[in-house]
């Protein structure tokens, strides 16, 4: 991950959040012409921390289901609220990736970014302005989960590609911010 990637996640105003896309693929160089491409979003001024929430996308005991939803959907969002924390998982509309992400129905848009971080080569990725030439949805490919404020499409085909690229983003984001990781299902 490019540092100035990183860093740009920190600038006043600016955030990964392109007005008619929220995706940037990896690896990704911001210079002063693409800045002006992205959306100024007020509630992400300032971060003071960032919280990464890991874990599985299936398989999870459907006793715990109900109180690992309300763990991360009221509890992790909730504390990012409080905290002006960026929250940053793996995006996708399944496992706790999908608990999270639902947490945020709950608030008004803006009250936290939620930045998902996928592979490439195995998520359906909509057409849009900015990315035109995606193709069409793929019923073995996962869907990314609509409540998160961005997506990062790291440069892979494989699931557990994204891995080195998420861990790159969490260290240059660590170079400014406290970070604090979460593991459930995983």
């Amino acid at each position: 991950v490019d540092v100035e990637f990183a860093e740009a996640l920190l600038v006043g105003g600016i955030g990964l959040r392109l007005p008619e896309a929220p995706f940037a693929p990896l690896p990704c160089t911001l210079d002063g012409d693409r800045l002006d491409e992205f959306e100024d979003t007020s509630f992400f001024d300032a971060p003071r921390a960032v919280i990464c929430s890991w874990g599985g996308a299936g398989g999870l005991h459907a006793m715990l289901a109900p109180n690992l939803k309300t763990m991360l959907g009221t509890g992790i969002v909730e504390t990012a609220i409080a905290a002006g924390a960026v929250l940053l998982d793996g995006g996708t509309k399944s496992g706790v990736m999908e608990m999270l992400g639902s947490g945020l129905r709950l608030h008004e848009p803006g009250t936290v970014r939620l930045i998902g971080v996928s592979p490439e080569g195995v998520v359906n990725v909509p057409a849009t302005d900015q990315i035109p030439d995606t193709l069409p949805p793929h019923p073995h490919n996962a869907d990314l989960e609509g409540h998160h404020t961005n997506s990062v499409l790291a440069p892979s085909d494989e699931w557990g590609g994204e891995t080195s690229s998420m861990f790159a983003l969490v260290k240059a984001l660590q170079a400014h911010l406290p970070v604090v990781g979460v593991v459930s299902n995983g």
